[in-house]
């Protein structure tokens, strides 16, 4: 036999190593794994308390009989599309001849390139109206250049009027609620809101247009008024009328050269000068 045997043959062979074996399990559970829960935000925050969105309209008061005016300026969303300066400059003109023409009689909502104005009577309405458009008509005339120049126009309705400020606790704790007094009292409910905003669309530039509920119907003792159009210049003289449609019919060349620009379509722009002409009935101004 050979002494010196090969080590390689007389060590022992290791055992390959075990597989490591799985932890150990834990009974099945019909408990929820808790897992990321415990850090999610629900888990941290517990959800509040739910409260319905409540209004008993029972409790409303009955509606005021009210005339409603809508008056806006003309193409403020594309103006507000290419240039915030010009828009507000155009926008913030009009709020200021309103605030400069309204009285105690009238109530007044802004709202952005507007605003509505409601009164009980039929005089102190005109009588805003005329002052609005006569102070516009007078800005327009003497603006330095045709792109500093822009249009307002009005509908005109009657009909029955909520008032927010009217609102008690009853119809709503939350919307009755004294904290809630400046909010509140720019609401209005009434069809004849939605009237006036429609027949804005059937002004002329620098008009007024009647909707057919103030065609049909007056607060008591008053006359319903006639026509689609309310025609403010008649209502009392204006001296520098003729040299304001002269103006304005300039304005309407100039708004065509630039149509695009203005994104104000030519057939729209010839439609309005129709429209204007008619209204301020131009032939007897020439």
């Amino acid at each position: 036999m050979n002494d010196h045997t090969n080590p390689l043959e007389e060590a022992p062979v290791a055992a390959p190593p075990r597989p490591e074996e799985p932890p150990e399990q834990l009974e099945e559970s019909t408990a929820t794994p808790q897992l990321a829960e415990d850090h999610s935000p629900v888990a941290q925050h517990p959800a509040r308390e739910r409260r319905r969105v409540y209004i008993n309209t029972d409790h409303l008061p009955y509606p005021t009989e009210s005339y409603v005016a809508w008056l806006d300026v003309m193409g403020s969303r594309s103006t507000m599309a290419s240039s915030l300066l010009k828009s507000s400059n155009n926008i913030g003109r009009l709020h200021i001849a309103i605030l400069m023409n309204r009285n105690w009689s009238l109530q007044t909502s802004p709202f952005m390139d507007g605003a509505y104005i409601r009164s009980t009577k039929q005089t102190p309405i005109l009588d805003f109206l005329w002052g609005v458009f006569e102070e516009m008509a007078f800005d327009f005339l003497n603006a330095r250049e045709h792109r500093h120049r822009f249009m307002p126009r009005c509908g005109l309705s009657f009909g029955g009027i909520i008032e927010g400020v009217q609102i008690p606790t009853t119809v709503s704790i939350i919307l009755g609620a004294r904290a809630n007094s400046n909010y509140r009292e720019g609401i209005y409910f009434g069809y004849a809101m939605e009237q006036a905003f429609r027949s804005e669309g059937d002004a002329p530039p620098f008009g007024v247009a009647i909707h057919e509920s103030a065609r049909g119907f007056a607060p008591y003792r008053e006359r319903a008024l006639s026509g689609v159009w309310w025609r403010w210049h008649t209502y009392r003289p204006v001296d520098f009328l003729q040299d304001f449609v002269s103006k304005l019919m300039d304005y309407f060349d100039w708004c065509e050269t630039h149509s695009n620009s203005l994104g104000y379509p030519i057939d729209r722009i010839r439609a309005h000068r129709a429209m204007s002409a008619e209204y301020f009935d131009t032939s007897k101004l020439a």
